[in-house]
């Protein structure tokens, strides 16, 4: 669409469309990012997680898996990263900044822009997630105290706070007790 405005807009001429499309990519890039795709980790000790969230122009991406590897390598990233400008330097096998693994995939691979949207961590004594299957939403939760079957409770506690986000004063409480909630929201 951005190279059929730009063929009107320069009446034709190809050159003109060209330094247009070129003069106004960062416009582009930024306005079509329509798709979102959340994943989340803890450490083994269970007390530090991260979530991020990826912008994509198009859902076929996410599907892909090689685009869920690369959002895997930018997760084990961010977990040891406390900033998104941290982990966008951080060198991967100490050659490769990982923004440069980003560029490559989103401009070789699958030709369409990716963006390191969001990153939301999250430290407590004892942590658990939830992803909802369409990876559109997520739910970090935190606990000061281990109890017996937190696990499954916190469990339980994540998915409902996904499943009731426009619960708007519940989550409010729970935002408050050391719970975020993680949304794809690509304003």
């Amino acid at each position: 669409m951005a190279c059929k405005n730009a063929i009107i807009k320069s009446k034709g001429r190809l050159n003109l469309a060209i330094n247009f499309l070129i003069n106004n990519s960062n416009n582009i890039k930024k306005n079509s990012l329509k798709e979102s795709f959340i994943i989340c980790r803890r450490n083994k000790n269970k007390n530090q997680a991260v979530a991020i969230l990826l912008a994509t122009e198009t859902d076929w991406i996410t599907k892909n898996d090689i685009f869920k590897k690369l959002a895997n390598i930018i997760l084990e990233v961010a977990l040891f990263g406390k900033n998104k400008k941290d982990i966008l330097k951080y060198k991967i096998m100490n050659k490769l900044p990982l923004f440069k693994i980003v560029n490559y995939f989103s401009n070789h691979i699958f030709n369409e822009y990716i963006e390191l949207k969001q990153i939301v961590f999250i430290e407590a004594p004892f942590i658990n997630f939830y992803i909802h299957h369409s990876c559109k939403k997520a739910t970090l939760v935190g606990f000061s105290n281990y109890i017996p079957n937190l696990e499954q409770i916190s469990k339980n506690i994540a998915i409902q706070l996904v499943c009731n986000t426009s619960c708007q004063n519940f989550t409010k409480l729970l935002l408050y007790k050391n719970i975020k909630l993680v949304t794809s929201s690509l304003n």
